[in-house]
């Protein structure tokens, strides 16, 4: 009985990460094909400010959100932890509404976005306030309302980009996504409302439970300017130094790369993780032995699709965007396994989460944050988009080889 649950559940997890992933390659084709260059390399540069500003508070915070689901389950008080995490996330969107509204009245120069300043505040809260109620039913493995969720949002921004691909242009776009987006978070709580109660938040509350928040994502805060950099920062630069048309390029080509690595940690990280924080409550050890399994077997997978990678690049460029960008085809074997070593370091920290060691992490990501934006502000200007690409190997090896040191001296004092 037990291993046809964990069948059953695994399956669903495999169904929505699919569904994601097939959803998102196919948005990017349409959008690709669709788009001039220099919309995509806007597109591009406005899904990078909403990722910086979302690691200020909400992702960072849904990771603390992750993690104490279980413990306030087993303590009977999810509802005052639930309704205290929902007015801290108010409380940070009113901020940003206030930000917003001040650069808007006093009429801010910033090029091309000044246009968007409003879409892109509407695009981040939609995308926030989606990820959160997924971090929570996620972390209770409510598997089937995130299939549910992740096939309306994904199945409906792909069948409407096709019945209007002759009109698209990058204003509809983020509309659509917009809506869209509020639509999945609205029937993801409509499945859960019975079990999603509110609870009336007083100061006693409050400060206990994002006390708890806080101890636990501080350090994901603190390391998430510096991920960002490593994650965002080479396609700002190449904005500065050549345009955005070669923004569309490098966005085109680093966003292929990870499909592969990234599916395969959204995979096993939605299944494994919230089993793991259960566990490690009880049975101290658990995280350790999922992930020495991870570490033993994935690099063997990730070295076989990098042998197919090399032989299809041309192929797969074109087929999940167009001919336009084949030109770096190249780099597309080296991007995929600097992306998988660090794929296999982010498996390795699951020990370190499931023990509240979250601030060992912050190191690495500092490091690796600074050599990213340095190496790219130095190789970009001398190099052009080659500069990026030695950049982008730059701040993935680095911050994945930092990890397994980190994680090996964790290993020594904990045997």
């Amino acid at each position: 009985m037990f291993r046809k649950i964990v069948n059953n559940e695994s399956l669903v997890v495999l169904l929505y990460t699919l569904i994601s992933m097939i959803g998102a390659l196919a948005i990017m084709k349409i959008l690709a094909i669709t788009l001039t260059k220099e919309d995509f390399g806007v597109y591009a540069l406005i899904l990078s400010i909403v990722s910086f500003i979302a690691l200020f508070p909400f992702k960072c915070l849904d990771q603390g959100a992750s993690r104490y689901v279980s413990i306030n389950r087993s303590e009977n008080s999810f509802s005052e932890f639930y309704s205290n995490y929902l007015f801290l996330l108010l409380v940070a969107i009113i901020f940003y509404i206030s930000i917003f509204s001040i650069i808007d009245s006093l009429n801010i120069e910033l090029s091309v976005f000044s246009e968007y300043i409003w879409t892109i505040f509407f695009f981040l809260t939609s995308e926030v306030v989606k990820t959160s109620f997924r971090t929570i039913v996620g972390a209770e493995r409510k598997r089937i309302e995130i299939l549910i969720s992740n096939s309306l949002e994904f199945g409906l921004k792909v069948l409407i980009l096709i019945i209007f691909i002759q009109d698209i242009t990058l204003n509809i776009v983020l509309y659509l996504f917009i809506i869209i987006n509020f639509i999945s978070t609205i029937k993801l709580y409509l499945e859960n409302k019975n079990e999603l109660k509110l609870s009336v938040v007083n100061k006693v509350t409050f400060l206990f439970h994002n006390k708890r928040l806080w101890l636990f994502s501080y350090p994901f805060l603190i390391m998430a300017i510096f991920t960002w950099a490593r994650d965002m920062s080479n396609r700002w630069i190449i904005d500065i130094y050549l345009d955005k048309e070669s923004v569309a390029i490098y966005s085109i080509l680093t966003s292929i790369t990870i499909i592969i690595p990234m599916g395969i940690q959204t995979i096993l990280g939605s299944y494994i993780v919230p089993i793991i924080y259960q566990k490690e409550n009880t049975k101290q050890g658990f995280a350790r032995r999922v992930t020495n399994i991870l570490l033993l077997t994935l690099p063997i997978l990730f070295l076989i699709i990098g042998l197919f990678i090399y032989i299809f690049a041309h192929e797969i460029i074109t087929l999940f965007s167009s001919e336009e960008y084949i030109y770096h085809s190249w780099a597309f074997t080296s991007l995929f396994l600097a992306y998988s070593i660090y794929t296999l370091a982010m498996f390795s920290v699951y020990e370190l989460l499931a023990n509240n060691e979250s601030k060992k992490l912050i190191t690495p990501s500092i490091i690796s944050g600074v050599l990213s934006v340095v190496s790219g502000l130095i190789l970009i200007n001398m190099y052009g988009l080659n500069g990026a690409i030695y950049s982008y190997l730059i701040g993935y090896i680095s911050y994945a080889i930092l990890i397994f040191i980190v994680v090996w001296k964790f290993r020594r004092k904990n045997v």
